[in-house]
């Protein structure tokens, strides 16, 4: 079977430095492996589902060579304009989950052709890896108890549909 693992794994705490941002003092970006836990199987098979609904949304692109070439392909277009960025702060840690959720309800009722069922159980799923991050750290066991974690397949996913309504009514 797709979906169970035999011997699961809690999450581990790690972090990453972000020399970037402050080269003397740098935050530390925290982690959670999500490698064999009893959510790892789930949020592969939500990525499988999700990643093509993403790749249909107003503002998709797939990585940086991609915006690479459609800048490419605009420069005369762009010739005057100011190119302007932003950035959600530790975006996948961030999004609660009750809202992350209606939003991902209402995302996919929206904008796909799943059936009721199909939605119900994507929800569903979605909801047992967010409410199922449980972490090793110093000897303890902890609960994330908002966002998805990191290293989680379907993150991506969650936070590009999560976020794709509010780039649609803002940068539209």
């Amino acid at each position: 079977m797709f979906l169970p693992i035999e011997y699961p794994n809690l999450g581990r705490l790690f972090g990453i430095t972000k020399i970037h941002k402050n080269k003397d003092n740098p935050p530390f970006r925290h982690i959670i492996s999500n490698k064999k836990t009893k959510t790892e199987k789930i949020s592969e098979y939500l990525d499988s589902v999700l990643n093509p609904v993403v790749q249909t949304t107003t503002f998709y692109l797939k990585d940086s060579w991609c915006f690479l070439h459609e800048l490419f392909l605009k420069k005369d277009v762009l010739a005057n304009c100011i190119l302007v960025t932003l950035d959600v702060e530790a975006l996948y840690t961030n999004i609660p989950h009750t809202e992350g959720m209606q939003s991902l309800q209402l995302f996919l009722n929206k904008y796909t052709n799943f059936s009721q069922a199909k939605v119900n159980t994507v929800c569903t799923l979605m909801n047992i890896v967010l409410e199922n991050n449980f972490f090793y750290f110093n000897s303890k066991i902890y609960k994330q108890t908002k966002g998805v974690t990191m290293s989680s397949k379907v993150a991506p996913a969650f936070a590009n549909l999560v976020l794709s309504p509010w780039e649609n009514e803002k940068l539209t």
